[in-house]
């Protein structure tokens, strides 16, 4: 996991000096790998029309992308598409990408259903894409798990008690809704209190969310974790964390 942390990060530090390749235009006639998925909301009812791009990219020792194949969903929300792997990319140190078009996927979708635009920005945020680490041999099929948009619900958190003995004392916490490849999770809020009793309420997605409750009391720092599962809109779900 921090290993994939460090490679993101490199991946956006990188960026501004990166090497781009398109080879989307090429036709694949010989082995060639079919990368196919899935993009779909909560109900199960396909996003049509979105832009998928498989890449090829390399961190070191200067940053570089090389587009291979893309394709489109259709109205089932299903992709399918070819592209050709070149020997020198095959090897399991290596890494691609999936990239799908969010803003295509946040046009189709209405207000029962949560958008990014309604969640902090991060800058590594992983709603768009998501890395496939390297093959032994060139694979005929790429199957990519699935991306889901969940519907939008609520939480609500209490952090109560807070009162500080020394300056750098805190108590906040960090929520995460699973959001778009599966098990990937997107920031819905990281606060601090700023008062003895706070409430938040939180724009969330239904299905898994993590709280992460960090405290530092008298300079000593604690975390806590919580993982629960939403199935309802609203949830009608409150969450109380003392200090």
């Amino acid at each position: 996991m921090k290993n994939k942390a460090f490679f993101l990060m490199l991946l956006f530090l990188l960026s501004f000096f990166s090497c781009k390749q398109d080879d989307t235009d090429e036709v694949c006639t010989n082995d060639c790998t079919t990368i196919q998925g899935k993009i779909i909301r909560a109900d199960n009812s396909g996003i049509e029309g979105v832009k998928v791009t498989f890449s090829y990219i390399i961190s070191t020792p200067n940053y570089s992308i090389r587009n291979i194949a893309d394709g489109y969903t259709d109205q089932n929300g299903n992709y399918s598409f070819s592209g050709y792997i070149k020997d020198n990319e095959i090897d399991l140190t290596k890494n691609f990408k999936i990239t799908i078009d969010t803003l295509k996927v946040q046009s189709s979708l209405s207000n029962a259903f949560l958008k990014t635009n309604e969640m902090p920005k991060e800058i590594l945020s992983r709603t768009d894409n998501i890395v496939i680490e390297g093959f032994q041999t060139r694979p005929e099929t790429i199957n990519v798990i699935d991306y889901i948009v969940p519907f939008k619900t609520d939480l609500t958190i209490n952090l109560k008690n807070f009162e500080p003995i020394i300056d750098n004392d805190l108590f906040g916490f960090e929520s995460r809704v699973e959001y778009g490849f599966r098990e990937q999770m997107a920031l819905t809020m990281s606060v601090n209190a700023n008062s003895a009793n706070t409430q938040f309420n939180i724009i969330t997605g239904t299905g898994e969310n993590a709280i992460k409750v960090r405290k530092i009391k008298n300079g000593s720092l604690s975390n806590y974790n919580e993982t629960i599962i939403i199935n309802e809109t609203p949830s009608n779900i409150s969450l109380d964390f003392e200090y």
